[in-house]
């Protein structure tokens, strides 16, 4: 479990350092000024809409294709490969804006064909009790990278030469990569039906009927991730036009220590207690919170209670960032845990992408200031209530496991014809609990062993 999370860190140690840092430089250097903010955005979405796609097409290459080292493990390899030479020779090249532009966008296939076939492997090798701890695992080398990329790369920009930065990034990724595809040996095993490669990639956008609830759970997330993604880029304003701080920077780093800090510890402990509690109640929960957090810091005008509730946030970030992976890979069908995992990755991607024009355009249109916050953050708040919503209707009965590791699964009664209130009684308090093993799947509409509830 743990061999398989370090490539987590040196991902997300680049992310971090060339989405927050490495690219912003560059654009700066090769855009004019009046050019630069539309410039940055422009390459961001062409970027980040280019890796939603390759972590598509590579998820569901991956669950139908085989090569000699099994599904997951070339796309992997291959994927670190490259993005450790583009990273290299970007090091070692004189900049343009074509470059800048070309070299970003292929960053983020190369980086993502790695992600896409990685993301897979909770559902494919790990045990439904056991991957909520694997989650959260995750989440913390996941927090881990971010913090090293945040801290090594501004360093390295400001007080070393610029080019150690992406060495370092590629160097990171290819040492990370190792752990991983060394305990792949063995586990990677082929696909159950093999096809084309032509077949697959048009597979893609074909979802299946097989998994009514997972696309409400996706929808859910995406609102959830909306609330939020897109805040960190308005951090500065915040900081001077409603809290009124004397140096922003020291505001906007000591708020970034603590979201980092408590969404690490909420990412595993709350991952680890998704095996026990099931994990549908903890997102809901957290969602639910995640609004009311969002209100409050529409009122609030307070530098301490900004950090109090930046804690909180972090707390509900580091839950939907465990628990989240581990409810999709509970989810995915079987057949196809590439394919679907890369739509549930849409659920963060897609806010990445549209998060900060949204945003924007709130704060735009009320005028920015103190009133434009407090609708930025009660706008984002009901996006976390909506996202609540969805979420509650991911439908399946509460199965836990006892020591013995045995799964209880419930057998609902018919529905009763008597009306909806009667009918929601008897399916709360007349059922009986009966005894499997964890392997049995439910085979019809009455029987649900998915731990969601």
């Amino acid at each position: 479990m743990l061999a398989l999370s370090t490539l987590y860190l040196g991902l997300n140690y680049l992310w971090a350092s060339y989405n927050s840092l490495i690219l912003p430089a560059q654009v700066a250097q090769v855009f004019p000024n009046k050019e630069q903010d539309i410039a940055l955005g422009l390459v961001a979405a062409l970027g980040v809409g280019a890796g939603l796609v390759a972590n598509l097409l590579v998820g569901s290459l991956s669950d139908k294709v085989s090569l000699p080292w099994g599904r997951r493990t070339p796309f992997i390899l291959s994927g670190a490969i490259l993005t450790a030479i583009l990273l290299i020779v970007e090091a070692r090249r004189s900049l343009d804006a074509t470059y800048v532009v070309g070299a970003y966008v292929c960053m983020q296939i190369f980086s993502n064909m790695t992600q896409g076939a990685f993301r897979p492997l909770l559902p494919d090798l790990i045990p439904k009790d056991q991957r909520g701890r694997a989650a959260g695992m995750l989440g913390l080398f996941t927090m881990l990278g971010v913090s090293l990329g945040y801290g090594l790369t501004g360093y390295e920009l400001g007080c070393i030469h610029p080019e150690y930065a992406l060495l370092l990034a590629a160097i990171l990724l290819l040492l990370t990569s190792l752990p991983t595809l060394v305990a792949l040996r063995g586990n990677d095993l082929a696909p159950p039906k093999r096809c084309s490669v032509v077949e697959a990639l048009m597979d893609s956008f074909k979802p299946s009927e097989t998994a009514p609830t997972f696309f409400p759970f996706v929808a859910g997330t995406l609102l959830v991730y909306t609330g939020s993604a897109g805040l960190i880029y308005f951090e500065p304003y915040y900081m001077k036009a409603v809290l009124e701080v004397p140096n922003p920077d020291y505001g906007i780093a000591l708020g970034g220590i603590t979201v980092l800090l408590s969404a690490a510890f909420s990412a595993v402990v709350l991952g680890v207690l998704s095996d026990k509690l099931g994990r549908k109640q903890i997102l809901l929960s957290a969602a639910i919170a995640g609004g009311v957090f969002m209100v409050a810091l529409s009122l609030n005008r307070s530098f301490p209670l900004f950090l109090l509730l930046a804690a909180l946030l972090g707390a509900v970030v580091g839950i939907f960032m465990s628990v989240r992976n581990a409810a999709a890979s509970d989810l995915v069908p079987p057949s196809a845990t590439g394919k679907y995992m890369a739509y549930a990755n849409l659920a963060v991607g897609i806010p990445s992408l549209a998060g900060p024009a949204v945003d924007g355009l709130v704060l735009c249109a009320f005028g920015g200031g103190a009133m434009g916050f407090r609708i930025l953050f009660l706008f984002s708040g009901s996006l976390y209530f909506l996202g609540a919503v969805l979420l509650s209707r991911v439908r399946g009965v509460r199965g836990r496991t006892d020591d013995a590791g045995t799964v209880f699964e419930v057998k609902l009664p018919p529905r009763c014809p008597l009306g909806p209130r009667l009918d929601a009684f008897l399916h709360r308090n007349c059922f009986g609990r009966v005894r499997r093993p964890r392997a049995v799947e439910a085979a019809d509409s009455h029987l649900v062993q998915e731990r969601l509830t």
